[in-house]
């Protein structure tokens, strides 16, 4: 096997992003798709592209999520 610059391990979360991200272009390539399924499709293209931005940028996902759920002690 030819392992090229986007082999990722299927267990990361970059490599399911790409997975799903090749799943939707195939779609929008091989597949008719009325025009408000084929928008949808492409909106999630672009959700998955600021996902994988995130991911490359190195931050974490739910460090955000954290900082909201778990209010600051208060001092005693």
């Amino acid at each position: 096997m030819i392992k090229g610059r986007l082999t990722v391990p299927k267990q990361s979360a970059k490599g399911l992003v790409l997975a799903a991200q090749q799943s939707a272009t195939r779609l929008l390539e091989g597949v008719w798709l009325t025009p408000d399924r084929r928008a949808a499709v492409q909106g999630d293209l672009g959700a998955l592209e600021g996902l994988l931005n995130k991911l490359q940028n190195g931050r974490r996902l739910m460090e955000g999520a954290r900082k909201k759920s778990c209010p600051a002690r208060a001092p005693t």
